[in-house]
C-alpha cells in the first residue's frame, strides 16, 4: 500500500518579525499568518500521515509569573491569552485527520517544570491507529529540555506500520533509545521516523542511526524542491529527516518544501514510499 508521510516542527509560536525583530532570532510572522500556509500546502499535499514537533498547549493561569512573562514575549503580545490550543487550532482546519498524543507532556525546560505548559510531538493520521505509546529520551542535569517521542502504530493494507514523530538533541543517549526503540519493533512491521533531529548528515550520530537500518528518505530519492531563492540554509542542511527502516517500504519521492517567507531551518518535508 503507498503511503504518503510528512513532518513538520512548528517553531513553537514563535513572532519575531517587523521593526522590533531581535535580530538574534530566526524571524518568524504570528503563528495566525503561517497556520495559513501550513493549511494550504496540507490540503494540496494530503499526507496519510503528519509528524508534528514543537506544538503548544497552555493554561496562562497556572502558569509562574516568569513564565508567562517570557511566553509573552516569544509571542510578541503584551499579555497572553488565558488558555491556548495550537493543536486544536490546526487539527480544526484539518478535519479528515485524527489526533494522536494527546495530553501534550508538561514541558520542561532547563530542569524547570513549566506548570501550565504543554510542549511537544503529535501526529495526524488519515489511517487507523492500532496504538501509541511515548518515549521519553535519557534525561541528564544540564539537559536544555526533556525530549519525549510519539510512536503511532498504524493500519494499513499489508498489516501494521509505526510511525513516530521525533525531536531529540545531538546526544549519544538519545540516539541510542531511538535506535533501540526501532530495533524492538517485529521485523515484519514497517516503522518510519520523522522529525526534527538537530543534525545534519555530515554529523557523526547522523551516521549512527543510518547504523540501525535506517534509510534516509531524502539521500535514497532525488529530492524535489519548493526552496525560495532567498532562504537562509540550503535544503541539503536540514536537520529534520524522514528515516525508513530497510526493508520497509522504500521511498519513492521526496518533497521539501521552504516557499514561505519566513527564516528557519524547518519546513516540511513529504515522502511517498512505495
Amino acid at each position: 500500500m503507498p503511503l504518503r508521510l510528512a513532518t513538520l516542527n512548528l517553531a513553537f509560536v514563535d513572532h519575531n518579525d517587523g521593526d522590533g525583530a531581535d535580530a538574534d532570532r530566526p524571524c518568524f510572522p504570528p503563528w495566525e499568518e503561517r497556520r495559513e500556509r501550513i493549511v494550504a500546502v496540507l490540503d494540496e499535499l494530503a499526507p496519510d500521515v503528519l509528524c508534528l514537533q514543537e506544538v503548544v498547549q497552555w493554561e496562562a493561569a497556572a502558569m509562574a509569573t516568569t513564565w508567562r512573562d517570557w511566553l509573552a514575549e516569544r509571542v510578541g503580545r503584551p499579555t497572553l491569552p488565558p488558555r491556548y490550543d495550537q493543536l486544536a487550532d490546526l487539527a480544526g482546519r484539518l478535519p479528515d485527520y485524527t489526533v494522536v498524543g494527546e495530553p501534550l507532556p508538561t514541558s520542561c525546560y532547563q530542569d524547570e517544570e513549566m506548570a501550565g505548559l504543554q510542549w511537544g510531538t503529535v501526529v495526524l493520521s488519515r489511517l487507523p491507529v492500532r496504538s501509541s505509546h511515548r518515549l521519553t529520551l535519557p534525561q541528564e542535569a544540564g539537559d536544555l529540555t526533556r525530549r519525549v517521542p510519539l510512536f503511532v502504530e498504524l493500519e494499513v493494507a499489508d498489516g501494521p506500520f509505526w510511525v513516530a514523530s521525533v525531536h531529540c538533541d545531538p546526544l549519544p543517549r538519545h540516539i541510542t533509545a531511538l535506535c533501540d526503540a526501532v530495533a524492538e519493533v517485529p521485523e515484519e512491521s514497517g516503522v518510519a521516523l520523522l522529525g526534527d533531529f538537530n543534525l545534519d548528515d555530515r554529523h557523526p550520530l547522523y551516521r549512527r542511526l543510518l547504523a540501525c537500518d535506517l534509510i534516509d528518505c531524502r539521500t535514497a530519492t532525488t529530492p524535489q524542491l519548493r526552496w525560495r531563492d532567498n532562504a537562509p540554509l540550503a535544503a541539503a542542511s536540514t536537520i529534520d529527516h524522514c528515516l525508513v527502516r530497510s526493508p520497509a517500504p522504500p521511498p519513492t519521492a521526496f518533497l521539501h518544501v521552504n516557499d514561505y517567507p519566513y527564516s528557519d531551518h524547518h519546513w516540511l518535508q513529504v515522502v511517498d514510499l512505495a
